[in-house]
């Protein structure tokens, strides 16, 4: 990593602070703040991975490294900072940015950026309807089949297959990489079950 590594992380977690603390002086709503740095950073992600993806280029990698671990390590510290942070959801959010992080920051190596780039891609419209939700938006079915169709597609579809036809970069990485890199589609397959649940289930609207 350059030396000026950690100085742009706490770059990038200093903008997601920020944003945070915009949202939420604007809003007063802690929910829908924290969604909307999550929202910003999942499309800051896909135009990242996507443009290395393009060029080819270290430094659009290194861009792409420093975006979405300022994001990661940023958003664990406020799940260990919210009053509910013992739940189940919050267990399972910690154990995926922690993995992030470490997949991330190993060798450089193309299929970390395509499977970021399609993880990010398919969380989109996820945190969209998070965000609609504590919004005066009224469509929020529509958001809601986005989600689960977008979501079940791209993470649990499109990434394998990828992967697959992409396997000889796969092997590059260590085996402790790719074991963590098994475990991250674990738990899309995981919260995609979650969402056909929810999928199933009316919407409940949450006031701004």
């Amino acid at each position: 990593m350059p030396s000026h590594y950690l100085l742009d992380l706490l770059l990038f977690i200093n903008i997601y602070t920020t944003i945070f603390n915009v949202v939420f002086r604007l809003s007063k709503n802690e929910r829908h703040s924290k969604n909307i740095y999550c929202l910003i950073h999942a499309i800051l992600s896909t135009l990242m991975s996507g443009t290395y993806i393009l060029t080819k280029s270290d430094d659009d990698y290194y861009a792409m490294t420093i975006v979405s671990t300022g994001y990661f390590i940023y958003d664990t510290f406020m799940i260990l900072t919210q009053e509910e942070r013992f739940k189940l959801t919050d267990k399972g959010l910690l154990a995926h940015h922690v993995l992030a992080i470490l997949i991330i920051n190993s060798t450089k190596n193309d299929m970390i950026a395509y499977n970021l780039f399609l993880f990010e891609l398919g969380n989109i419209p996820n945190v969209l309807y998070d965000v609609a939700k504590s919004t005066p938006f009224k469509n929020l079915e529509f958001y809601k089949t986005l989600r689960f169709v977008s979501f079940g597609l791209i993470r649990v579809v499109i990434i394998p297959i990828v992967n697959y036809y992409n396997g000889y970069m796969y092997t590059e990485l260590s085996y402790f990489i790719q074991a963590i890199g098994y475990s991250l589609y674990l738990m899309s397959i995981y919260w995609f079950r979650k969402l056909y649940i929810g999928y199933t289930c009316p919407v409940k609207v949450k006031s701004i």
